[in-house]
């Protein structure tokens, strides 16, 4: 129904809205039940179309979770540096431990919702 070609950009739906109507719209999207109100229908459809096309847009960005190795590698990289300079590493583990942390917390989340949304749109009959 209201799927766009992949290679075109979806309106977002949430433009010239307050910050408390984005959060109830972003909410309403990851609800997993059917939406009633037809405004907040159209506005939950045209953000779940959104951003359905923008996380297919950045899985093909991201194949190999090139993403998630860089921030690895360069952690690494970055700790070898400041051991050769002479900065001692004790004080750096929690920066790496809460790096990781942040990292590992985004993408649990960012999986839960996204299936959570797909499922709201499943329901309404937008996939």
């Amino acid at each position: 129904m209201l799927e766009p070609a992949m290679d075109t950009r979806p309106t977002r739906g949430l433009r010239g809205k307050t910050q408390a109507e984005k959060r109830r719209i972003a909410r309403l999207s990851r609800s997993e039940r059917v939406i009633e109100d037809p405004q907040d229908r159209e506005a939950v459809a045209q953000f779940c179309v959104f951003m359905i096309w923008f996380w297919d847009k950045q899985e093909d960005r991201n194949k190999h979770r090139w993403l998630d190795w860089l921030v690895i590698i360069l952690s690494v990289v970055a700790a070898a540096v400041l051991f050769a300079s002479g900065v001692p590493l004790l004080w750096l583990a929690p920066v790496f431990a809460v790096l990781a942390a942040f990292l590992l917390t985004t993408r649990t989340l960012s999986r839960r919702w996204r299936r959570q949304l797909q499922r709201t749109a499943e329901i309404n009959g937008w996939l």
